[in-house]
This record gives structure tokens, sequence and C-alpha cells, in this order.
């Protein structure tokens, strides 16, 4: 396995940098010994094979289609290879009605030469939401480019829509970039896959397997995966950095306690209709989490994901502690986050139960809650977040049914440190007391949840 990669990436991550452009490929350097104007420029070498680059996202949110014109300097030395789209000035639009327009490109000349200008003129048929802007240098090129006074211009307007075009410091200094990790994208992809190839096995460290359908023996894709997190967290890990996953405890539960961040892309309303993950699959990523965060993006139908399913939605996350969020209907195209009506509207949403189920990650889960649900047929569920009563208990209650049910929340209080007639406890999503009743040593609560709703106490005692 090789880690080339990551190693250069936390080297480059410290170098002199902008706000606004960010890396494409292995990214860009800013010098102060060439410029086309001023005293900075972005500087890209590239080997045949590599990718090297800069991107910067820009807004536009035209609500009537308008032509724009998009302008870069560069100037090259010893470029290789004929003039393509892998130097050039290049465009990637999505329109206002969320359908992408990619590869809006002028290629730059190769060999070696001063300062050259190329230009895209872009006549939109739609109305353009946003656009990234990418100044690339990759694949078979080699050698060194530089980019400088970088522009796009709306028709009507000499208002320059690129940030920190000509890479010059701002005002106040930049902190220099600093990663915080490494992240892991579908990790469980062709984890059933089977090995057959022996002249590998001696490479590996974790044990074969065998094919149930055949009995002949291999090894397991998952294995493989295992193998590269368990090496890539050593070397995360004594860094005092972070490994992140996605597509992970959907299958396979062994990859956790590599991970200090997990996550996966789901989707709660195939065909059309509300359905939530199950309390066995929700609660299977919670206990081997542990004190871990684990995150969901949610990649449907905006469409036709009713807006009362989003707060269904965040209700079931929040009982798990688990962060809800969004993507796109199809993994790509279209994301959640570009569009303001839908994060606008469920905006009230993010702002009621993100900093609750933030709260309740820093309480951290405990798989024994020290207290029974009486009542509630069993459908009402209870988990227990945090073991300290002096800073706070809390105690997560949910209805998995489609009609309400009263409960009573019996708490074994002693082993808990909750002392009887001294504790206090408060509904923490409407900051109303909750009302505690003493039943020898044990306290309860009462009350009733509505169909999928949520409870959400906590307890301390002075």
């Amino acid at each position: 396995m090789k880690f080339e990669g990551v190693e250069r990436a936390f080297a480059h991550a410290g170098r002199t940098t902008t706000a606004a452009w960010r890396d494409f490929g292995g990214g860009f350097e800013i010098v102060t010994d060439v410029a086309h104007a001023g005293q900075r420029s972005a500087r890209c070498t590239n080997a045949p094979g590599e990718l090297h680059g800069l991107s910067q996202p820009i807004l536009l949110s035209q609500q009537e289609p308008r032509e724009f014109v998009a302008r870069a300097w560069s100037r090259a030395e010893a470029v290789t290879g004929e003039p393509d789209n892998s130097y050039s000035l290049y465009l990637d639009l999505v329109y206002a009605d969320g359908t992408p327009s990619y590869g809006h490109v002028t290629p730059f000349p190769v060999g070696t030469h001063d300062w050259t200008s190329a230009e895209v003129v872009v006549r939109p048929e739609k109305p353009v939401r946003a656009l990234t802007l990418h100044l690339l240098f990759r694949n078979q090129h080699a050698g060194t480019v530089w980019f400088d006074d970088v522009s796009l211009t709306e028709a009507g307007s000499d208002e320059n829509r690129v940030a920190e075009p000509g890479f010059e410091p701002p005002p106040e200094p930049v902190k220099p970039a600093e990663l915080d990790g490494t992240y892991i994208d579908s990790y469980e992809m062709a984890g059933t896959e089977q090995n057959y190839r022996r002249e590998q096995w001696a490479y590996l460290d974790v044990p074969l397997t065998f094919s149930q359908p055949t009995h002949e023996v291999c090894s397991l894709g998952i294995f493989h995966t295992y193998e590269f997190e368990r090496e890539l967290a050593q070397r995360m890990h004594g860094r005092g950095k972070l490994t992140f996953a996605n597509a992970v405890l959907n299958t396979f539960g062994f990859p956790a306690h590599l991970l200090d961040v997990m996550g996966t892309e789901t989707n709660w309303a195939p065909g059309g209709k509300y359905t939530p993950e199950s309390d066995a699959t929700m609660g299977f990523r919670r206990a081997l989490c542990y004190h871990k965060p684990y995150l969901l993006l949610l990649n449907t139908d905006y469409n036709a994901f009713r807006p009362e399913w989003v707060e269904l939605y965040f209700k079931r996350c929040a009982f798990y502690a688990i962060f809800p969020s969004f993507f796109s209907h199809n993994a790509a195209d279209d994301p959640y986050w570009q569009n303001p009506t839908l994060y606008n509207r469920d905006r009230p949403l993010f702002k009621r139960y993100i900093p609750v189920i933030s709260a309740l990650n820093a309480a951290g889960w405990e798989p024994i809650t020290q207290a029974r649900i009486v009542g509630g047929e069993g459908r009402v569920y209870v988990e227990r977040f945090g073991r300290d009563a002096n800073t706070g208990i809390y105690f997560t209650l949910f209805n998995d049914s489609d009609t309400p049910r009263p409960y009573r929340l019996v708490i074994e209080a002693g082993p808990l440190g909750l002392k009887p007639g001294r504790t206090s406890g408060t509904d923490v999503l409407t900051g109303s007391p909750a009302t505690l009743r003493p039943e020898g040593k044990a306290l309860a609560l009462e009350g009733t949840l509505d169909a999928e709703d949520v409870r959400i106490t906590r307890l301390t005692s002075q």
C-alpha cells in the first residue's frame, strides 16, 4: 500500500495559501518570484499521470439567463503534450433548476511561453445558480505553469465575481491550511468481493476465509480495506489527527474501533414513501460508535420528501444522537446545500436539534441505561447519555409507532448518583421543567409521546 499521497497532502497543507481558492488534486503553491501583475501568482508543477490545479466556487444566483465571461492568465515552462482541457481554464455550471453543465473550456498553449490569456464565454440557455472555476494542470502534461489575474464578469457589469483574483495577500493574514485527518469514501464498496489470487495472500495480515457456495478458500475485499484503514489510522493517530469514513457500519462492525468519525448515505423515502431505518440498524451504529459521532446524509428526491418528514428524520436521529443532514438525490447532482429554498425551509430544525445532538454526543452514549420503560407496549424506547449527575445525565425517549403512546420511565437513581428529592429535570427541546416523582430508590417520569416523537430530558443532582 502506498501512502505517498497522504504524506504529500500533509506536507502541502502548511504552505502559503488563500482563503478563496481550494486545491484541485495535488493543488498549487502561492509564489512571489513570478507574477503577471502584483506580487504573487499560483504555481503548479506536474508529472505525467498527476493532477494539479486550483478551484473556486462562485454563486451567481441568476434570475434570468445572462452571458458571462471568465478569463485567466498563465505562463508555462517546458509543458509537454498537446493543448487540451488538462491545461486549461475550465468551468462547471449548475443551473437554477439543479441540472449541471460541465466542461466549458479554453486550453492554454503548451511548451514554454510568457503570460498568455484564455477566455471562456458562456451564453446560458437557463439561469445559472452557481459555477466552479478551475485552473487545471493535470494528466499527461509535465512541466511547470503559473496562473494569475483571474476574472469572471456578467454582461452589463464590471464586477469581478472571483475572490482573490490575483492571489495577493488579504488585509489580514490568512492562517495556513491545516488538515484535521483523512477521509475514506465508500468504505464497504466491494466489501463482499472474493479474492482468489493466491500470490497476494502472502501479503495479508488478516486471516483468509472461504466462499459459502463453493467452499473455496479466498480473501474478502473488506479485509483489504481494513488493512489499509489500520495503517492509515496508525499514521493519523500518531500525528494527533483523525480518521473519518463514509459508507461504514452498514454490513460490517469491526472497522469502528479504528475510526474517529463515521457515517453513511441513505434514502429514507424510496419510491416516495417515508421509510426510516430500523431501531436495529440505528442502534447497531450507535453501539459500535460508543462515544464517537455517526452522521447520516439523506440521498433522496427532495421534491417528494415532505417537509413534515424532515422533522421526523431529525427526531429519530436525535434519539440516537446521530447527526442528520442531506446530500443529493443521486449522490452527485442538485445537492441539497446548493438549494436555498430547501435549507432555509429547514433552518429552524437544524437550529433546534443539532445543538441538542451535539450535547448528547459530548455527554457520551452509555450502553446500560439504568432505566426501564413501563407501558408503551414495547414501542417506546430509552437511551442514556452521560454518567455524571453533577454535569447532567440525559435520557432520550422515542415512540417508534404510528399512534400516541403513554409511558412511565423508571430510573434507578442510586447507580447514577441521582438523589431523590435533590434531582431536577429539564425537557431539553422545550425548556420546560420535567416533573419527577420519587418511587423508593427510583425516580419516575410519566407522559405521552406522539407518533414518532422524541423526548429528551436532562437530569442533575445537587
